[in-house]
């Protein structure tokens, strides 16, 4: 999973959050790690950005946590307490990844077309800023062969509960019970690996069978 995409109509949020606060919605076809991507933390009604993968506890800009196994984050020194009392949601549409064997790059989004809600941990960086961690699972048999990992994805139930900042062993029982995601997967350009490209030509089926090496980010 080595970049997001967000390019979320409003009509997408409000089914799940009729009353949340929209002016602050970003569109993104291609995110990469330590950029912008809309968040909600706890049960605040808006959204906010958080940077994606960036570690508060390193002065390295290089060093990111992009995402950790769901069952392992409450285990981990790293994510111990913020796990406790930092949960939250990634919005997204869409991420990408790299097919090493075909070495052509992947768009993956949910078969229902509906957007991700992605649990997620958060810190505060020392600039009042948001960093997050993303909870992910195993890729299921069909994206093993793209991907290493798959995103965790919440139902409205789900979000809300999440949001509730539930006790350690109702958040892990509640990551634990979610059931894997039906998706749908598409060649996309090469340039989805260009760190900083960002163009609606990503979100096109890719027929292209040029050897263009993409330069990969991170």
């Amino acid at each position: 999973m080595q970049r997001l995409s967000s390019i979320i109509p409003n009509k997408e949020i409000y089914p799940t959050f009729a009353e949340i606060d929209l002016h602050q919605l970003i569109h993104s076809y291609g995110i990469d790690l330590h950029h912008p991507v809309n968040v909600i933390l706890n049960r605040e009604s808006k959204i906010e950005t958080g940077i994606w993968g960036l570690n508060p506890s390193s002065k390295r800009e290089d060093i990111h946590l992009p995402y950790v196994e769901y069952d392992r984050a409450h285990l981990k020194p790293t994510f111990r307490m913020v796990f406790r009392e930092n949960k939250g949601i990634a919005i997204m549409d869409s991420f990408y990844a790299w097919n090493a064997r075909e070495r052509v790059p992947y768009r993956i989004c949910l078969e229902s077309g509906a957007i991700f809600w992605v649990p997620m941990i958060y810190f505060k960086l020392p600039d009042d800023r948001v960093s997050f961690t993303m909870l992910v699972r195993e890729a299921q048999q069909d994206l093993a062969n793209i991907t290493e990992v798959e995103p965790l994805s919440f139902s409205r139930e789900e979000v809300m509960t999440w949001l509730g900042n539930p006790p350690v062993e109702e958040a892990i029982h509640l990551l634990r019970s979610n059931e894997p995601a039906e998706y749908r997967s598409s060649r996309t350009s090469n340039k989805a690996m260009i760190a900083g490209f960002d163009d609606k030509i990503l979100h096109q089926t890719s027929t292209n069978s040029s050897s263009e090496e993409p330069s990969l980010f991170g």
